[in-house]
């Protein structure tokens, strides 16, 4: 029976916590006080795991676990305050304070100096320029100049000056006359050389000229070298700046 007894007391310690011995001598049958005290102070088998207080974690599986010894409270996490390692919640002084000036200017800060991502700016260039004012400088993207031709001039374009005439011709001419007509041209000026091209053939002895007669107006000039009378055609003209 004292077998007995002893075999089923270390089976049930098997699955106890850690608990202090009874320091049971060999043959020693113990009194009932003592096995009252004993059996007060056995740890049973706990399903819900080893408890907190005697050094457990009253669960059963790691995240039983970390639930139960750090909790489980929203927004916390664990930060240490110099002694122990707690759950706090998030502090606003955990957080970076963000340079979200954007007052003032930032032409004094090149774009070769940036560091770091830097965003992709707005290139939206739709609608219009009314914001602009003043000539925008060849330096800073613009022409340096507020109008057609002297925009072409400073950035060495050669603006396309030409136009066609109304149809000369279709009528006698004595040797030496000459039929004329004129074409406007915007931006021409009398410094500039003008080349004649005729659209069809004005026929044997004649000749044909052009010359700037005022500014933005080409006369052309068809000649019977011989008495003649010239093709009616129109004329091609090109002023060269």
């Amino acid at each position: 029976m004292r077998a007995l007894i002893l075999f089923l007391l270390c089976i049930d310690l098997a699955f106890a916590g850690p608990q202090s011995s009874p320091n049971l001598l060999y043959g020693q049958v113990p009194s009932a006080a003592q096995w009252n005290s004993y059996f007060a102070n056995k740890l049973d088998y706990n399903a819900a795991g080893l408890p907190i207080d005697l050094g457990g974690t009253a669960a059963i599986t790691a995240q039983g676990a970390i639930n139960n010894l750090t909790g489980i409270t929203s927004g916390y996490y664990l930060r240490g305050n110099g002694t122990n390692a707690v759950m706090s919640a998030i502090l606003a002084t955990d957080v970076p304070i963000l340079n979200q000036n954007t007052t003032g200017s930032a032409g004094s800060v090149p774009y070769s100096g940036l560091t770091g991502t830097v965003p992709t700016w707005n290139q939206n260039t739709t609608g219009t320029a009314a914001n602009i004012t003043g000539i925008t400088a060849i330096a800073n993207g613009g022409t340096g100049a507020a109008t057609l031709s002297a925009a072409q001039t400073a950035l060495g374009i050669v603006p396309n000056l030409s136009g066609t005439s109304a149809a000369i011709g279709g009528s006698a001419l004595a040797a030496g006359a000459v039929a004329t007509g004129t074409v406007a041209i915007t931006g021409a000026t009398t410094s500039m050389a003008v080349v004649v091209t005729p659209s069809a053939n004005p026929g044997a002895g004649i000749a044909w000229s052009g010359y700037i007669s005022a500014a933005g107006t080409v006369t052309v000039v068809v000649t019977a070298i011989i008495a003649a009378t010239p093709v009616s055609t129109t004329y091609n003209v090109r002023v060269i700046p």
